[in-house]
């Protein structure tokens, strides 16, 4: 019988990754084996940084604390950066350098050839030089980083440089090096990491009923659109356009999972009752406390009978 192949799949979302550390935390607590039993860590964005810490050796506690230490850090502007910018309107609402600086100090700038485990990154690229439309010019196109043992490997791309493109959120962060968020694509990216386990051009090859999959998200704000038949434009859009793809993303890879995976996934997710902005470093005690009010009870249940 063939070994499981585990995966470990994170979400985008900004500082509410602080949720799903602190979840996968108080999980590693009642099951030890999660995280060296995965046999690929997957994310977008935020997940991204969960994903590469995780393969890299971090802690899920450790991951927790530098969500404390990313917040105040990247997500600080002045009342004058917000005049200069117009409030995001004219330029990104946060620049480039801190996070870079964060990231490059928690975490190791190495190859992803050299993590002992598998891992799956998605962004998003603004000009592909390789991908091209029927008239042969440039495109943009989804791009997925990944060690994966195989001829598309991207096993000698940094970790640094993998997460810096990941988490470029549009509006939010200036593009970097040409690329920008994988949530514009995958803000859940579950399903790529499935895909990715049972690409055919593997070295090692999995089947379909070697997958195991644990899926963990950032929560959900609430949120609706009041106008029934509004004609609505740029103006109106604003940055509900980014929130409505971001979420659009998250479920569609759920269903996917659920439908070809069956037993063999689970997702972990919230709603918050009040809106959770993913750039606000004031509610990361909340949202660390919201997830230790989860019922884990069922998902511990779940690791025994497929995570062993």
């Amino acid at each position: 019988m063939a070994q499981p192949y585990r995966i470990l799949s994170f979400d985008g979302g900004g500082l509410r990754g602080a949720f799903s550390a602190r979840v996968l935390t108080r999980l590693a607590g009642e099951f030890p084996a999660l995280v060296p039993n995965a046999s690929m860590l997957a994310g977008t964005s935020t997940g991204s940084i969960i994903a590469v810490g995780l393969a890299q050796g971090k802690t899920p506690t450790e991951l927790v604390d530098l969500y404390r230490k990313i917040g105040p850090a990247v997500f600080q502007k002045t009342m004058l950066d917000d005049l200069e910018h117009l409030w995001g309107i004219t330029h990104s609402k946060y620049g480039t350098a801190n996070r870079l600086q964060v990231l490059s100090e928690e975490l190791q700038d190495v190859p992803l050839k050299q993590l002992e485990k598998d891992v799956v990154v998605a962004t998003f690229d603004l000009g592909n030089d390789v991908a091209r439309d029927q008239y042969n010019n440039k495109c943009w196109a989804p791009k997925f980083y990944h060690n994966v043992s195989g001829p598309d490997s991207d096993g000698d791309v940094s970790c640094i440089e993998v997460m810096m493109k990941s988490s470029a959120a549009p509006i939010y962060f200036p593009i970097f090096k040409n690329y920008v968020d994988g949530g514009v694509i995958a803000n859940n990216p579950a399903m790529c990491a499935v895909a990715q386990a049972l690409d055919p051009r593997n070295d090692v090859k999995h089947a379909h009923g070697d997958i195991r999959l644990l899926s963990i998200g950032t929560g959900s704000s609430p949120a609706t659109v009041s106008s029934v038949d509004g004609e609505w434009g740029l103006t109106q859009w604003g940055m509900k356009i980014i929130d409505l793809v971001s979420d659009a993303s998250v479920g569609l890879p759920d269903f996917q999972c659920r439908q070809i995976l069956g037993d063999c996934y689970r997702r972990i997710d919230t709603q918050f009752r009040e809106p959770m902005p993913m750039d606000d470093p004031s509610k990361i005690t909340e949202l660390v406390a919201h997830a230790d009010q989860i019922d884990i009870g069922p998902y511990v249940t779940w690791l025994n009978e497929f995570w062993v």
